[in-house]
């Protein structure tokens, strides 16, 4: 089963332990049907992780780049932009800062495809290809410091508040699937972690996703080790946006390992009782090896059995072998055939693509000022 996104929205950065060691790069892909979606996964994020030389540093990701292109034909919607104090000369605009830069687009155009209202922001210019997220201020004490533009800080608040008390807007995103591509050494010179996320309206649609795009014969690091890869599958999973993790595919080559109690190979671990998970998605996994059993999995591929001793010891980890019942419904799952919505075509008119969602989210995205 594919999917066609109509957003792409490219984070890409380090990820530091402490203020003094190199850092993890990292590139994280997020893709949307919605550009609001898009758009609110950068406000929600402190600004100040795009500047690591003058924020006060935190253990966690800092963000060199932040970029949200459609999909279909990788223009750019808009990307974070900063203007720092060492490039700029007194008087000229915008100011040294931090914001949301449109190219060849402007404030205006912004407007109209999300639906959002800047009106009272801080030095609004519709014909702009600027907009202001955050200014620098340079205080006699502390030195540079980046200041949320008011309008900016008040609805990044309001994000923050409505997933802290776990609401979500009647047409955002509800689930996520992730895949994560981890390199086979140590970190070095070029290499990178990669994260590439999936956004859902409905869980169906987004299980089914997750089960025919996870790469199975990729998560075993050894094995794709022997292989001279670069990189291996280190997680493939399906979040609730509210309540958590609800599954992911794990590996396991000893009892216990991964909370994984049944056999050696690849196994869907259920985060709610396997029977819900079915009804709630609607496949059925009882021909799976292990349904039913207290660890709440099922296995989905296992590794080779060199010998006919029913021992983990006379297992061959060198190659995985996909359950038939598995196989069996990957082919039901990629052939089921599921209505696309004119939103989600890349060939829609303008008009169709403007059109407003239902929030239940004040704010600029209900086209009320800000």
């Amino acid at each position: 089963m594919r999917k066609d996104f109509l957003y792409e929205l490219v984070l890409e950065g380090k990820e530091y332990k402490d203020k003094d060691d190199n850092g993890i790069p990292f590139k994280e892909r997020n893709f949307y049907d919605r550009v609001q979606d898009a758009v609110e996964a950068v406000i929600i994020k402190d600004i100040g992780k795009f500047d690591k030389a003058y924020d006060k540093f935190e253990p966690g990701r800092y963000y060199d780049s932040a970029r949200v292109s459609t999909n279909y034909d990788s223009k750019m919607v808009f990307e974070v932009f900063r203007i720092p104090f060492v490039s700029w000369q007194q008087g000229l605009t915008p100011a040294p800062g931090m914001y949301l830069h449109f190219g060849n687009k402007t404030v205006r155009d912004f407007e109209k495809l999300t639906g959002y209202n800047f009106k009272d922001q801080r030095d609004y210019n519709p014909g702009s290809s600027y907009l202001e997220v955050a200014r620098y201020f340079n205080r006699p004490k502390s030195g540079y410091e980046l200041v949320y533009e008011f309008g900016m800080l008040n609805w990044k608040e309001k994000l923050q508040q409505f997933e802290g008390n776990k609401q979500v807007r009647q047409d955002a995103w509800k689930y996520e699937v992730q895949f994560v591509k981890s390199p086979i050494a140590e970190f070095s010179v070029g290499d990178y972690r990669e994260v590439t996320n999936f956004h859902f309206s409905d869980l169906p649609e987004s299980f089914e996703f997750l089960i025919s795009n996870t790469e199975f014969d990729r998560m075993d690091r050894e094995i794709e080790q022997q292989k001279n890869a670069e990189n291996w599958i280190s997680s493939a999973s399906l979040r609730n946006r509210l309540h958590g993790i609800v599954a992911e595919f794990v590996t396991a080559k000893k009892w216990g390992e991964n909370g994984i109690t049944s056999a050696p190979g690849i196994h869907l671990k259920s985060f709610i009782p396997i029977k819900q998970l079915e009804q709630d998605s609607g496949i059925d996994f009882s021909g799976l090896s292990y349904y039913g059993a207290q660890d709440n999995c099922v296995l989905v591929a296992e590794y080779f059995r060199n010998s006919i001793v029913i021992n983990p010891a006379e297992r061959d980890f060198s190659r995985l072998i996909p359950h038939p019942a598995f196989i069996s419904l990957l082919s039901r799952i990629n052939t089921i055939d599921r209505p696309v919505s004119r939103e989600q075509t890349a060939g829609q008119t303008q008009s169709e693509h403007r059109k407003q969602p239902r929030f239940l989210l004040p704010g600029p995205a209900t086209g009320r000022k800000l």
